[in-house]
């Protein structure tokens, strides 16, 4: 700016999702269910783009999964050529009833 004394900036804000972050406990714990019951976890690449679950991870910590229903040809799963593979969806109904019966055998401990 010295370069330019004359010069200004204006900078205009816009808000969009927030970065979605894992946090790194629960995505150990939650990895660690889903290998016990023989389901396979991918550390995946990182990706940039939206995501509405990092408004729940700013208020709580937690960690977004995918299911690997992208098949060859589809588009992101927020787009409209989204086109997912239906013999995958049996994982997230495990996923969740995984999560469920480890969240009610802790609070019988």
């Amino acid at each position: 700016m010295r370069r330019y004394a004359d010069a200004s900036v204006a900078v205009t804000p816009v808000r969009g999702h927030p970065s979605l972050i894992n946090t790194a406990t629960e995505v150990e714990q939650v990895g660690r269910l889903l290998r016990a019951e023989g389901l396979e976890t991918v550390e995946d690449d990182m990706r940039f783009g939206g995501e509405d679950f990092a408004w729940y991870l700013q208020a709580r910590p937690g960690c977004f999964w995918f299911l690997g229903a992208q098949g060859a040809g589809s588009a992101d799963h927020h787009a409209p050529r989204f086109n997912p593979d239906p013999t995958v969806f049996w994982r997230g109904v495990h996923y969740w009833l995984i999560l469920a019966t480890a969240a009610a055998d802790a609070g019988r401990a």
